[in-house]
């Protein structure tokens, strides 16, 4: 009886042990690729909202056999791929990181091919479908399509062969039976069809890109002839006046030129011309120079102990960090009310102070900055920022007056405790981009989200960095790099920081940097 007793228990303990649940929880880590790099690369940009590394390829790599060189993800996280991996970068890249948990990143690859098609008193540019590979060039009227000389031919990446003979392919006279030729690359031969076509159109008026004091202006010509350009207002009068010759930059049969000197607003129109044959008439009016507010920091308030740097009561067009500091110290970024110049009549202008703030491991170090944007909201010790206004302007430089005292660096983490003892470096960039809503800048080290310079919206950019500590205020001029035209503006981000590393919380304790008198020019 005790032995069926005994095994009735075992089997009642066994069961209960059977129903019990593990709801222990496995810690939630972010895997992220960290850094990676690839041989023949131009470029990496990784993007941790959409898990996305995109690697822009010199034209002479091999996209089905890109080897890595470099690879650093988040600690403890296992990876399908490792430094002397080979990828296949035709199509996307699979890469999952996983630990307790798994996070499936991309790998993507783009590659420029600089491709042409030029013949003998060329009209124009070439035209190149990659797609249907074809490649279309353009004579006048009138000449003889039996007998065209192809000058320049390059429809592969660097290295590519092309045949036949570019010098035996002469006849380009029969519309159903163009030329074609093979070009062969990486274990690749693709067949491109050669189109010449004639055209009445002897110069065109490709494009005009009007700013607010200055538009930028595109034509096209029969190779051999140089090009120019007429400009007026558009007031009905037709006083057209020609571009100064020095002002026209031509390679081959394109030229281009800026205009300057324009008033901003303004109705105008354009012509481009080559000996006596004109092209079309363009009209366009030029944008608004719209200026920058409160770029001398004179109009402050203070909400309790946060210094803010806009009307009381009105919509903030600059922000600061203080709202993060302020929870552990005050604000350090405040009025410069006792630093003012010789040159300044009044107003305070900005002091953006580095500071360790709070006590011991219950502290932790503030950057003084000063942004376009909005302090979004605080995230434990770190900040949660949204970074730009809506502007659609076009400025070609920014100006102002700064001063900076440097400090060795003294605070560090794992990622920069290189630059222990390190001069601290202040910051200044500015940014025009085509971003639907604020950049989100998020400083917590487990789902970091940074400024990236690379980002494909950014339209225009110029940055400002020093070490040396200086004698009073110095003016400084920000050129504004435009890397495309046709693209107009929707954000306009201006960021100053005491430490230039205080995203990562590494600076110096007592760096400062002034600010004073910034505005934006658009000639």
């Amino acid at each position: 009886m005790r032995r069926v007793v005994g095994i009735l228990c075992v089997m009642m303990f066994a069961l209960f042990v059977g129903c019990i649940e593990n709801n222990v929880p496995y810690p939630y880590i972010e895997l992220r690729i960290l850094d990676i790099a690839v041989e023949n690369q131009n470029s990496v940009r990784i993007d941790n909202e959409s898990l996305t590394v995109t690697i822009d390829m010199h034209e002479s790599a091999d996209l089905a056999k890109v080897k890595v060189t470099k690879l650093n993800v988040t600690e403890g996280a296992n990876s399908p791929i490792a430094v002397g991996s080979i990828l296949d970068l035709r199509t996307p890249c699979d890469v999952s990181l996983s630990l307790y948990q798994t996070f499936d990143w991309k790998v993507v690859a783009t590659q420029n091919i600089e491709r042409y098609f030029y013949v003998e008193n060329q009209v124009g540019e070439c035209r190149i479908a990659p797609n249907s590979r074809k490649a279309v060039a353009m004579v006048p009227i009138g000449s003889n399509l039996k007998r065209v000389n192809i000058t320049g031919l390059k429809l592969g990446p660097e290295g590519a062969t092309i045949t036949p003979d570019i010098s035996t392919i002469t006849n380009f006279s029969d519309p159903f039976n163009y030329p074609k030729v093979k070009v062969s690359y990486h274990g690749i031969e693709e067949e491109w069809e050669l189109i010449v076509i004639t055209t009445n159109v002897i110069v065109e008026t490709k494009a005009v890109y009007p700013w607010a004091k200055i538009a930028w202006l595109q034509g096209q010509c029969q190779e051999g002839m140089t090009g120019g350009f007429e400009y007026c207002l558009n007031d009905g009068q037709d006083n057209w006046v020609s571009l100064d010759p020095s002002m026209i930059e031509q390679e081959g049969n394109s030229f281009r030129a800026k205009l300057t000197g324009l008033t901003e607003q303004t109705a105008y129109k354009c012509r481009a011309f080559a000996g006596e044959e004109y092209g079309e008439v363009i009209e366009f009016e030029t944008g608004e120079a719209t200026p920058l507010p409160n770029g001398s920091f004179d109009i402050w308030w203070k909400d309790e102990k946060i210094w803010c740097p806009w009307i009381e009561g009105e919509t903030n067009f600059w922000d600061t960090g203080n709202k993060g500091s302020s929870t552990l110290g005050d604000s350090n970024t405040i009025p410069a009310d006792s630093e003012k110049w010789d040159s300044k009549e009044d107003g305070n202008g900005a002091k953006l102070m580095s500071k360790f703030v709070g006590i011991g491991a219950v502290g932790k170090f503030a950057a003084g900055n000063i942004y376009v944007g909005n302090f979004k909201q605080i995230d434990g010790t770190n900040g949660i920022l949204d970074m730009g206004k809506p502007f659609s302007s076009f400025p070609t430089r920014l100006k102002g007056y700064y001063k900076y005292k440097t400090m060795p660096i003294d605070n560090v983490n794992e990622e920069t405790e290189h630059m222990l003892g390190m001069p601290d470096t202040c910051s200044l960039y500015i940014a025009l981009g085509d971003w639907d809503e604020p950049v989100e800048i998020r400083t917590r080290p487990s789902n970091r989200k940074l400024f990236d310079k690379q980002d494909p919206h950014i339209i225009a950019y110029a940055e400002m960095y020093s070490a040396q500590s200086t004698d009073g205020y110095v003016p400084f001029t920000l050129e504004l790099d435009y890397r495309e035209l046709g693209r107009t503006p929707k954000y306009l981000l201006i960021v100053a920081s005491a430490s230039k590393y205080g995203d990562f919380f590494t600076g110096g304790n007592g760096a400062t940097m002034w600010l004073d008198e910034l505005c934006l020019e658009y000639d």
